[in-house]
């Protein structure tokens, strides 16, 4: 228990904790700002406290004077000036003061004998003109001269102004006032300091939680803050989401490789094992058959590895590219030409249409091998046509592959970048392919900075464009 308060109390070292630098910082800046403002008040209050009498206080001095001069003309006037001002305050309703100008004292008292604006009372004696001034919570009026017993005096007139509870606290006692206000501005920023450090704590705790393994972790009402706490929790929620979605991304990529390689592997061991017991009856022609199923089989694996680790490369940029000015033309019309070659074979037709010399800075090979995936997957799904375009504008470069297959489902066509993902109906796994090529070409367009989209093309076929940026920066 005791432990846990000096953790807690910990929090509050500003060297060590965010928490006590904001607590410290609010407070400093409270205090500073509410003596600021005590002291701007007094400035100002000070200049606006001293004006001329107005009629009806001038009224109440003279008829002051005319009663000490009617004091001093009685038999038995005031023996001295104490008995003089209670016979004043007995007449007025107001406080009366004299000052004794021979003996520089005050005959009356102070409303208390720590009365605090004594000291400037006092500098009001230099006038010589009646004035009204303001002095805590009374308004006096004066001097007036007079004579008593043939003593100078000044007397001033005041009158109490009735001050609010708070005020009367204030003013009776100043140390627990400024206690009270020191405990509330300490408690206010407490609370604010609370306020923005609760979620940065929230925020550690996910950290913290993502860093042992839990991907799921997210920052709570993580959208219902609008400040700079709270786009902070919503980038690392997606921060969150894209580590999560990377890492089960790449454990099902792993499953998938392990569930492509496990049918060629099983087709292998059938092979041999039907190898074997053909040398065993040594007919020569199942054992070729045998072979060249293997080596079938040793072929699709070796492919499929292949573009694995080439894959895995351009995702994790760990590929150095030879980025140059390519003659897209060039090269789009040499691959069109290949392909027409495999598409003939197949009874169907493949036409090109290609804008002259259009050239952008890139990676030759690697857009060769992205366009030309593109190319066989139209001539493979086709049933009779495949077109291919190739166009400049202002500021981009398309590349466009048409076919008049099946297209693919509309669920579907978002998902056809995807590694191992196989369109369902005629796209899928026996009509060749891992489900690898599309994904390979997806990465390579990004290199580049381009986009790459699928649309169904009416009555049937789908179109894949590639969007190139006329002037692709090495990467």
């Amino acid at each position: 228990m005791k432990r846990q308060h000096i953790n807690r109390l910990k929090k509050l070292n500003p060297k060590h904790s965010i928490f006590g630098r904001l607590f410290l910082w609010f407070w400093l800046a409270t205090i500073v700002l509410i003596t600021s403002s005590i002291w701007l008040s007094h400035q100002f209050t000070d200049h606006d406290q001293i004006r001329p009498v107005d009629q009806k206080q001038q009224n109440v001095l003279q008829k002051v004077t005319e009663r000490i001069d009617k004091l001093n003309q009685r038999a038995r006037k005031p023996k001295d000036l104490k008995k003089l001002a209670y016979h004043l305050e007995r007449s007025f309703i107001y406080d009366i003061f004299i000052y004794d100008v021979n003996n520089n004292t005050w005959v009356t008292m102070f409303p208390d004998g720590k009365f605090r604006y004594k000291k400037r009372f006092e500098r009001m004696l230099a006038y010589d003109t009646p004035l009204t001034f303001n002095v805590g919570r009374m308004t006096f009026s004066g001097p007036v001269k007079a004579i008593s017993n043939q003593q100078p005096i000044l007397v001033y007139v005041g009158k109490h102004k009735k001050g609010s509870a708070l005020h009367n606290f204030r003013e009776n006692h100043p140390g627990w006032f400024v206690f009270i206000v020191l405990t509330i501005s300490a408690l206010l920023c407490l609370f604010m300091a609370w306020s923005i450090n609760r979620p940065l704590k929230a925020l550690q705790e996910t950290v913290q939680q993502m860093a042992s393994g839990n991907l799921s972790a997210r920052v709570d009402n993580a959208d219902s803050r609008h400040d700079e706490i709270g786009k902070l929790s919503q980038d690392i929620n997606f921060m969150a989401e894209q580590v999560q979605s990377s890492i089960n991304a790449q454990k099902r990529l792993i499953a998938d490789i392990s569930h492509e390689l496990r049918s060629p592997l099983a087709r292998l061991q059938i092979a041999i094992g039907i190898a074997q017991q053909a040398s065993e009856n040594n007919p020569k022609d199942i054992q070729v058959t045998s072979l060249q199923r293997i080596e079938k089989e040793a072929d699709e694996i070796e492919s499929m590895i292949t573009q694995v680790l080439a894959l895995s490369r351009l995702e994790a940029n760990q590929q150095s590219f030879d980025f140059e000015t390519v003659n897209l033309t060039s090269l789009v019309e040499q691959m069109a030409q290949d392909a027409n070659f495999e598409a003939s074979a197949q009874g169907k037709t493949l036409t090109s249409h290609l804008d002259s010399n259009v050239k952008v800075k890139g990676d030759g090979q690697l857009l060769s091998r992205a366009f030309e995936n593109l190319t066989r997957n139209a001539v493979k799904y086709a049933n009779n046509n495949i077109d291919i375009l190739l166009r400049q504008e202002a500021n981009k470069i398309t590349f466009t592959v048409i076919d008049d297959g099946t297209g693919v489902s509309e669920n579907e066509i978002d998902k056809i970048f995807t590694p191992f993902y196989r369109a369902s109906a005629s796209r899928n796994r026996e009509s060749g392919g891992v489900g690898l090529g599309l994904a390979i070409t997806r990465s390579a367009v990004h290199i580049h900075q381009g986009s790459i989209t699928a649309t169904n093309v009416e009555p049937n076929g789908l179109n894949v464009t590639v969007t190139l940026p006329m002037n692709t920066s090495d990467k």
